[in-house]
């Protein structure tokens, strides 16, 4: 119709799952992920994760990260007008004043929940075991320390798409073609185990910010990931771990998002438990549009046309990729049985 408004369709799911490393040593999940709204279906839609650190120095990181995706979300919600409309202003200053925001907003949870619940001696004398006393003496000087974590974000409206980054782990974008990408560069000042934090006293300059304009010539990412960083440790490379990407992609085409929301804990449990050992957290941004349902017909004669086909996608696509490809079978065996349930078979 003239006139008509493009309006592209999102929903996200997301999960955490605690690393196999921390079950067996009886850590928490230090990880954190939230969605807003809470039903993630409708605009503004935002995703945000965090990272804890896992080192002796960082004993509250749990609730770091918890305050973290909170702050997150709050900041983004506050400027989402600012944001519409940095494209006809100063975008530089518009990106500060977010950041610092979403860090003051962090450290004042952060502060908050120290005068209520200041160090006991227990959590004190264990990090001095652990690491030393220069490492107490550290934390007592600058409690915020003891709840570093990283935040990664997705704000999705329908004029912009807004992602940030502070810290390690990833965001993934997947075209139509199917096709993954990161959103950032590796920055610079990660390696080893060393990453940015939200507990640096100039956290703020550190933030990886991008700013998309969605119009109706926009080329806009079918699936938008964020994870954090035991995700992408459990894959061999990179370029394995891409093909979670395509993978979603895939069983987007054939199966509803509500089946794949609900193995998601136990394809992140497998990776955590044959992978990396790390706390693993993985939200899922999906432009719906794009994907259509397919119906009974075009289901079986997908199965026909796929029968001695299998090996030929799985090495193209990626579909039966390792690390999912157990719960991708069950998947689609549960759809089979639905479908032979409802021709009477």
């Amino acid at each position: 119709m003239m006139g008509e408004i493009y309006k592209p369709e999102w929903r996200s799911i997301g999960e955490s799952v605690k690393g196999a490393s921390h079950a067996r040593s009886e850590r928490p999940n230090q990880d954190a992920i939230s969605i807003y709204p809470t039903e993630g279906n409708r605009l503004p839609l935002i995703v945000a994760v965090s990272d804890g650190h896992g080192s002796a120095k960082y004993f509250r990181s749990d609730k770091g990260a918890s305050f973290a995706v909170a702050a997150a979300i709050e900041s983004l919600s506050q400027f989402q007008e600012e944001l519409a409309s940095s494209f006809i202003s100063s975008r530089m200053e518009l990106e500060e004043h977010l950041t610092k925001s979403l860090v003051n907003t962090w450290r004042s949870k952060v502060k908050a929940h120290l005068l209520s619940e200041s160090f006991i001696d227990e959590e004190l004398r264990l990090l001095e075991e652990q690491e030393g006393s220069a490492a107490r003496q550290a934390v007592q000087a600058n409690p915020v320390l003891a709840y570093g974590a990283t935040i990664l974000a997705v704000m999705v409206t329908e004029s912009f798409i807004a992602y940030l980054q502070l810290g390690d782990g990833d965001i993934l974008t997947v075209t139509e073609e199917r096709q993954t990408s990161k959103v950032f560069p590796k920055n610079r000042k990660h390696f080893a185990n060393e990453t940015t934090s939200l507990c640096a006293g100039d956290a703020w300059r550190d933030f990886q910010f991008r700013l998309e304009k969605v119009s109706p010539a926009s080329k806009l990412p079918t699936l938008i990931l964020l994870s954090t960083d035991g995700y992408a440790d459990s894959f061999s490379s990179e370029q394995d771990f891409f093909k979670v990407g395509s993978d979603l992609f895939e069983m987007m085409r054939s199966n509803n998002l509500e089946e794949i929301k609900h193995n998601l804990p136990g394809w992140l449990s497998e990776a955590t438990q044959r992978g990396s050992g790390d706390d693993i957290t993985l939200g899922v941004l999906c432009r719906t549009d794009v994907f259509v349902e397919p119906t009974l017909s075009q289901f079986v004669e997908q199965e026909n046309h796929s029968k001695g086909e299998n090996l030929e996608l799985a090495s193209q696509s990626g579909y039966c990729h390792e690390l999912l490809q157990p719960h991708q079978a069950s998947i689609r065996d549960s759809f089979r049985g639905e479908v032979e349930e409802s021709m009477g078979c």
